[in-house]
């Protein structure tokens, strides 16, 4: 029982402040069993729920939504807020891809810095309208992480892994929807960490 958890602990404490996070503050995890299916791995993680700040994204692809969501938030951070304050880059940039049949909606996240998640002081205000502070419900995902920079094919592809894999193991998930996750400055050439996550929703069972 006490190694048990010992070893929870320990996967919780790693999760805190994985190596692709760089030394920034970035979403807290525990992570869960992996599953693997014909050579396969897909990580398994458990999301509390946390404080983002997010903008969405209409009539534009995949690339353009990422670099107008990016912008808006960065000129939050940068003291385009309430309180004109400079607030710390976090990882990763989060893009949620809402699939409605006819045409895709990005909703382009930053992560709020541990020193505003709860129960600590909420974070100032945007003053862009179109930018805004959500607490993103706890969530359940599988994971696979990938190099090189955002290509959309390339995650579509990476998605597909995920989904196929937890399909094969029984896994009920989000068919539609999913989430590209960019831990990297534009000028890391090498090295760079991106993942693709897929909502779970019956695991574990």
């Amino acid at each position: 029982m006490l190694l048990l958890v010992l070893s929870s602990a320990i996967s919780m404490a790693l999760a805190a402040n994985p190596w692709f996070c760089h030394g920034l503050n970035c979403p807290t995890f525990t992570s869960l069993q992996n599953i693997t299916e014909n050579g396969q791995t897909v990580d398994m993680r458990k999301y509390p729920a946390q404080l983002w700040v997010s903008t969405n994204i209409t009539d534009e692809d995949f690339n353009d939504a990422l670099n107008t969501g990016f912008n808006r938030l960065f000129e939050y951070i940068n003291g385009s807020n309430e309180a004109g304050m400079s607030i710390d880059m976090t990882a990763p940039v989060l893009d949620y891809i809402i699939s409605d049949g006819r045409k895709e909606v990005y909703v382009v996240s930053f992560y709020v810095p541990y020193a505003y998640q709860p129960p600590n002081k909420a974070p100032p205000k945007p003053s862009n309208p179109t930018v805004y502070i959500e607490t993103k419900p706890e969530i359940t995902v599988g994971v696979i992480a990938f190099d090189g920079f955002e290509n959309p094919r390339e995650d579509q592809v990476e998605e597909d892994k995920v989904c196929k894999v937890l399909s094969k193991d029984g896994i009920q998930y989000d068919e539609n929807d999913w989430f590209f996750a960019g831990y990297d400055p534009p000028f890391r050439v090498t090295g760079r960490h991106n993942e693709v996550w897929v909502q779970a929703y019956n695991y574990p069972n």
